[in-house]
């Protein structure tokens, strides 16, 4: 069936799909100023569905919405899962050298979600390396970095 020359029910060309996932990254980030985590959720899983069909897994966005996809996740303390957006995340991240802050923010994600299961001396050794990471490329971000670790060393000594 078509209506207005678009054929209605069918998928969308395929520039349209490559679109797409902004917006619902867009809507997403919306829905979480609003704390509506599951429909930032529902988003960012559908934006995550659209990249790795569009662009494959190993492609450097669909890396983004894994990471996109963790936050949320952690956000409403789905650990488990967090963990396997971040890392999924971190193993599309650490083989590009352009990517080295994308991998230094999925490992800090990682031992967010380390602390947040009371997994102190996980989440010390996490930190440490983004730490060492943050070292090698002269990271910006490494006294937000150390100031993270050194918290988790004092949970873990409690």
């Amino acid at each position: 069936r078509r209506e207005r020359g678009v054929a209605v029910g069918a998928d969308p060309p395929l520039d349209r799909q490559r679109q797409l996932p902004y917006a619902l990254e867009s809507r997403a980030q919306l829905a979480e100023r609003r704390h509506d985590l599951a429909a930032a959720l529902r988003d960012r899983e559908a934006s995550l569905a659209i990249r790795v069909a569009t662009l494959g897994e190993a492609h450097h966005d669909t890396g983004l919405s894994h990471a996109q996809l963790g936050r949320t996740l952690l956000a409403g303390r789905a650990l488990a899962a967090a963990d396997r957006s971040f890392t999924r995340a971190l193993a599309i991240f650490d083989p590009e050298p352009t990517s080295a802050g994308d991998a230094i923010a999925m490992v800090e994600g990682r031992a967010e979600v380390s602390a947040a299961r009371g997994r102190h001396a996980e989440a010390v050794a996490l930190y440490q390396d983004a730490v060492a990471r943050a070292t090698r490329v002269g990271s910006p971000r490494l006294p937000e970095i150390r100031a993270a670790l050194a918290r988790a060393q004092a949970a873990a000594a409690r």
